[in-house]
């Protein structure tokens, strides 16, 4: 797969709704980017992240894409994922700058994010003033190289932590060091899962981290799209 610039490779555009964090349950319009710069063991959309099947468009036609599926479901939030959407950070400005969402969640590992960044998009969007969340879920524990100082006033933060069920004695440290790094957002926990995950299985790790988030007095997301959709990625609903 190749990354041409100004262009991003999208492999689905769906309407769905957000499976996880503060705004789950939201209905939004979905876009997922291809690549990521981790290979993650346990990444639960790699099948997706490096098909073969996927759409290159320049930011302005995505945003016409966008701006026309807006305009027939009347969803103004938008959910950006991956892979990795910040390995089209310049790109993604030029889309947010023409898109018409006034709601945008971009899910990242955060690895690319930076303040510089923030503060340019801040700058670009700040006649818009659209809603941005950044969904950070990081997959190292150097947890300082994740903490984002540029605040707008239409910008914020939320971590997600994915936790290792079959080893809470030893996530606890982990997870206990995140909450007392990330002291001015919120901290969701969300249990590790395959591609291939059964929703019983899914159900008993919800079970084993909801106990353990009663220890560590954080909130639990339970990943609502794999119990509506089966874990099969919400392929119901393609606009590409």
């Amino acid at each position: 797969m190749s990354f041409p610039t100004g262009k991003v490779n999208v492999c689905q555009i769906i309407q769905t709704i957000q499976g996880e964090g503060k705004y789950a349950g939201y209905p939004v319009i979905l876009i997922r980017v291809c690549g990521c710069n981790l290979k993650c063991p346990f990444c639960d959309t790699k099948d997706l992240m490096y098909t073969a099947n996927y759409t290159t468009y320049t930011p302005k036609e995505l945003a016409e894409c966008i701006n026309h599926t807006i305009k027939t479901t009347g969803i103004n939030h938008l959910l950006i994922t991956g892979g990795e959407p910040l390995l089209y950070r310049t790109e993604l400005i030029d889309f947010l700058d023409i898109c018409d969402a006034n709601f945008i969640e971009i899910e990242t590992n955060g690895t690319l994010l930076s303040n510089k960044y923030i503060s340019f998009l801040i700058h670009m969007l700040r006649y818009k003033q659209p809603k941005i969340v950044f969904n950070i879920s990081p997959k190292s524990n150097n947890f300082d190289n994740f903490v984002f100082q540029c605040r707008g006033s239409f910008v914020e933060y939320c971590y997600k932590l994915v936790v290792d069920t079959n080893n809470l004695d030893k996530e606890r440290n982990r997870i206990l060091a995140a909450k007392k790094c990330f002291t001015d957002d919120p901290i969701y926990l969300m249990p590790m899962t395959k591609p291939d995950e059964t929703i019983e299985t899914l159900v008993e790790k919800l079970r084993k981290l909801e106990e353990f988030c009663r220890d560590v007095n954080l909130p639990l997301t339970s990943r609502l799209h794999m119990f509506l959709y089966d874990n099969a990625n919400e392929t119901n609903y393609s606009y590409i």
